[in-house]
């Protein structure tokens, strides 16, 4: 898991803007299905893991175009709304809402 958390910590800290990451989330579903498959899986009971992958997740959902937005799956809201009942963080509940407030909207 470590690397796990030491690449999330990167791509977070890189506060990459909206702008610049939307060629690559429009161009490859992979980072919003590894996003994903981190909050359902990859942190186990780590909650600094999932938190900073939701602050990541948060990035990519806003850069996302409608149709990344529109084939989000079942496991993407299960894996969110999971965070939300948890309440791992103030900050990743917040980023949570967020999300979900921005891929309702398709």
């Amino acid at each position: 898991m470590d690397r796990i958390d030491v690449a999330l910590g990167v791509l977070h800290s890189l506060r990459v803007p909206p702008d610049d990451l939307k060629p690559i989330v429009d161009g490859d579903r992979r980072i919003v299905d590894s996003t994903t498959w981190i909050l359902l899986h990859g942190a186990g009971d780590n909650r600094d893991v999932r938190s900073t992958a939701t602050l990541v997740c948060k990035s990519v959902i806003q850069a996302a175009d409608s149709g990344v937005l529109e084939q989000l799956k079942p496991d993407f809201f299960q894996a969110v709304l999971s965070l939300v009942r948890d309440r791992i963080s103030q900050q990743a509940t917040r980023a949570a809402l967020q999300v979900l407030l921005h891929a309702c909207g398709w």
